[in-house]
């Protein structure tokens, strides 16, 4: 289909996201997924995490040049909340959800903030994100 993703993210011309991509989940296997805000990371941050390691992740994520400009508190809420993070938990039929409850999850990144939001030290294990 030679989807491209554009500079922000969400394709050019006729082939934006939404053109395919709704709000929600289409019913079936094999149809496009869906959620609020669907796309893709900008150019300038395509998939920044692999490769990483899990100190590396953790310190981007906390970076506001790489979160959009988010305090801890809006990351918190942006992981715990935003509907296009929440679809990893409903990602349609065909498609293996993330194998931590969600509940578990909201509280462990809770705990995280908590605790002053620590990263581990680096090590040579890549992130299995």
């Amino acid at each position: 289909m030679n989807v491209r993703r554009g500079p922000d993210g969400h394709g050019v011309t006729a082939e934006k996201c939404v053109t395919c991509h709704q709000d929600h989940n289409l019913v079936g296997a094999h149809l496009p997924p869906g959620a609020p805000n669907w796309g893709l990371p900008p150019t300038s941050t395509p998939m920044i995490w692999q490769g990483l390691t899990d100190a590396q992740v953790c310190r981007s994520i906390k970076d506001p040049k790489q979160n959009k400009n988010r305090n801890l508190d809006q990351l918190v809420e942006h992981l715990t909340e935003d509907k296009l993070v929440m679809w990893g938990w409903n990602p349609g039929e065909g498609r293996n959800a993330i194998p931590m409850p969600h509940d578990e999850f909201v509280s462990k990144v809770k705990a995280w903030q908590a605790a002053g939001a620590p990263c581990p030290t680096d090590t040579d294990r890549a992130s299995r994100l």
